[in-house]
C-alpha cells in the first residue's frame, strides 16, 4: 500500500509567517487543506498580508517586511492555537495592540510562556477569557533582544520567540529547556537567509534584517499517517510506502519507537533542499516486542502516545512508559483521555505516580469510545 501525504500543516503555518516578514513575493506549493492553516491565511490577511491561490495548494503570500496593519477588530483563531501564538511572536513588535480570541482554554502553560518571554523583550500580553474560549491582547513595543527560556514541549513558543526576535532590535537566544522542539522555524529561517546560531537546546538570532522571499514545498506531515504505521508495524508481512514524507529528524520520534518494538524502517531521501529534507519511508510489519519509553526525555513523543499504546498492547508483554508526571500536570484531561481510550479498546493500563505500565496481549477488542477535540 501507497501512501501521498499533504503538507505538514505546522511547516506550512510557521513557513506563511516567515514570507509575511519577507520583502517580495514568495510560493508555497503542496500546501495542506487544513482548516487550522486556513484559519492562519485569514489572520494574515486581517493584518495586511496579502496572499492569493492561483491553483489548489499553491500560495503566493505578498511579504510587508513584518510591517503589520492593525485589524479593526479582535482577530478569531478559532481552535488553532498555533495559530494564536505565532501571530503573538509578530504582534509583540507591532505599534499597535491586538486582541485574538480563540476557543479552548488560557491556562495552558504555553499561554504563560509566551506571556513571560515577550514580556521580556518589551511587549504587554494580556491573558483573558471570552466567551466560550479565550482572549489575549498584546500591546506591541519596540522589542530589545533577550535570553528566554521555552518551559513547553510546544515547538511553537520557541518558533514565537524567535519571529520575534526578527523583529527585534539586538539578538534574542531562546534555550529549549526540554531540548525537544523541532526545529522548523530555525530552517525556514535560513531559507531566508537570516542567520540562526546555535544548537539543539540553544539557538539565537540577531534582529533587523528581513528574510529574502520563500520559494519552496510543504512536505508531508508523517505524524498525520501514525495510525496507517502502527497498521502496518502490528502486521507481519505488511508493509506501507509513504512518499513526499517531512524527514525531520525531531519529528521521526515514534518511529524510533516502532523500530525497537521490532519494525522494519527504510528511508530514501528524495530531496534535501534549504528547509527540510524529505523522502519515502517503507515500513514493514514483523514480531513485536514491549519496549521503554521515556516522556521526560521525549516530551514530544505525548502526540503519539494514543496510536504508540495500541502498538505497545498489540506485543506481548509490558510496555513502561516514564515521565508522565509532567504530562498529566500540564495536559490532565488529555491524560485522562488517553488513557480512557486504550482501556475501552481492551488495553490492560496500571498508573502510577510518574509511570503507566501497558500490558500487550497481542489484542484488542471493538468499542465505541468517542475521542473529542483531546486525543
Amino acid at each position: 500500500m501507497e501512501i501521498v501525504l499533504q503538507g505538514d500543516e505546522r511547516i506550512a503555518q510557521q513557513a506563511a509567517m516567515v514570507a509575511a516578514l519577507s520583502e517580495g513575493s514568495s510560493q508555497l506549493r503542496r500546501v495542506p487543506e487544513s482548516r487550522a492553516f486556513r484559519v492562519t491565511l485569514d489572520a494574515l490577511r486581517r493584518l495586511g498580508v496579502a496572499w492569493a491561490e492561483p491553483e489548489p495548494r499553491r500560495l503566493v503570500i505578498g511579504g510587508c517586511g513584518g510591517r503589520l496593519v492593525c485589524p479593526s477588530a479582535p482577530i478569531d483563531c478559532a481552535d488553532s492555537l498555533a495559530t494564536a501564538w505565532l501571530l503573538m511572536g509578530l504582534l509583540a513588535a507591532q505599534p499597535f495592540a491586538t486582541t485574538l480570541v480563540g476557543r479552548g482554554r488560557v491556562d495552558v502553560p504555553g499561554f504563560r510562556n509566551l506571556m513571560e518571554g515577550l514580556g521580556r523583550l518589551g511587549a504587554e500580553v494580556r491573558l483573558g477569557e471570552a466567551p466560550g474560549g479565550w482572549s489575549v491582547t498584546v500591546v506591541g513595543a519596540a522589542l530589545t533582544g533577550r535570553r528566554l527560556v521555552v518551559e513547553t514541549a510546544e515547538e511553537v513558543v520557541k518558533a514565537s520567540f524567535l519571529l520575534a526576535g526578527v523583529l527585534a532590535r539586538g539578538v534574542t537566544t531562546v534555550t529549549d529547556g526540554l531540548r525537544a522542539s523541532a526545529d522548523h522555524l530555525e530552517r525556514l529561517l535560513r531559507a531566508g537567509g537570516i542567520e540562526v546560531r546555535g544548537a539543539a537546546d540553544a539557538v539565537a538570532v540577531e534582529g533587523g534584517r528581513a528574510p529574502r522571499p520563500l520559494d519552496l514545498e510543504i512536505p508531508g506531515d508523517v505524524s498525520a499517517a501514525a495510525c496507517w504505521l502502527v497498521l502496518a508495524a502490528c502486521h507481519r508481512g505488511s508493509r506501507l510506502r509513504l512518499r513526499h514524507v517531512c524527514l525531520n529528524r525531531r519529528r521521526l520520534g515514534f518511529l524510533t519507537v516502532l523500530l525497537r518494538m521490532g519494525a522494519c524502517l527504510r528511508e530514501e531521501v528524495v530531496h534535501c533542499g534549504d528547509s527540510e529534507w524529505h523522502g519515502i519511508l517503507d515500513i514493514r510489519g514483523a514480531e513485536r516486542r514491549p519496549v521503554g519509553i521515556d516522556l521526560a526525555r521525549a516530551p514530544m513523543l505525548r502526540e503519539s502516545l494514543p496510536v504508540l499504546g495500541v502498538a505497545a498492547a498489540m506485543a506481548s508483554g509490558r510496555t513502561t512508559i516514564d515521565g508522565v508526571a509532567a504530562w498529566r500536570g500540564e495536559e490532565p484531561h488529555r491524560f485522562a483521555r488517553v488513557l480512557s481510550l486504550w482501556r475501552s479498546f481492551g488495553v490492560a493500563v496500571d498508573e502510577y505516580d510518574d509511570r503507566v505500565i501497558i500490558h500487550g496481549t497481542g489484542a484488542l477488542h471493538a468499542s465505541d469510545f468517542h475521542p473529542g477535540s483531546d486525543s
